[in-house]
């Protein structure tokens, strides 16, 4: 400094604080990650339904882009009409999994061109310090599955009539 003044340094270790901040970085894209490989479809809706995440799986099931719905759309559009209330009481419910919890229920969703999707879905509420301020839920598409059920009933049919048209033939 010039002549008589003084220069003060003050100086702060950040070393953890920047660690910390790395470690929770990592986490936080490893999580990413994670949600967008599920093969299900997963989508969460703050208290409003206002939907606030929407993975791959989901962008695969319902045919909209993540772009398109997150901040866009609520929640309730993606089921048949009163679904998503009846989903929202039965989380409430102590019956269906505990309160906050739905245990995997088949239902039918509402995709992007008005198609009617079989799912399963598991739900569950997201708390902050005791209060709900999000849910969000895990569809898994039944439709492949349905089918191959469909086409088994169908070779089973098949099966049983041509058994009952060889014992008709045999006697």
């Amino acid at each position: 400094a010039d002549g008589d003044g003084a220069v003060l340094i003050s100086f702060q270790d950040v070393t953890e604080q920047r660690r910390t901040e790395a470690e929770f970085v990592k986490t936080m894209e490893f999580l990413e990650s994670l949600i967008d490989a599920s093969v299900d479809g997963i989508v969460a809706a703050d208290m409003d339904g206002n939907i606030i995440l929407f993975n791959q799986g989901a962008e695969r099931i319902y045919g909209f882009r993540a772009e398109e719905v997150v901040g866009r759309m609520s929640a309730r559009e993606l089921y048949p009409e009163g679904v998503a209330e009846w989903v929202m009481r039965r989380l409430a419910s102590e019956q269906h999994g505990g309160a906050g919890r739905l245990a995997p229920t088949q239902l039918e969703a509402v995709g992007k061109n008005a198609e009617r999707i079989p799912i399963r879905l598991s739900a569950a509420m997201i708390y902050e310090r005791g209060d709900p301020v999000a849910t969000f839920g895990i569809f898994t598409d039944l439709r492949e599955k349905l089918r191959v059920e469909e086409r088994l009933a169908e070779a089973q049919q098949k099966l049983a009539s041509t058994e009952r048209q060889a014992l008709i033939a045999e006697l």
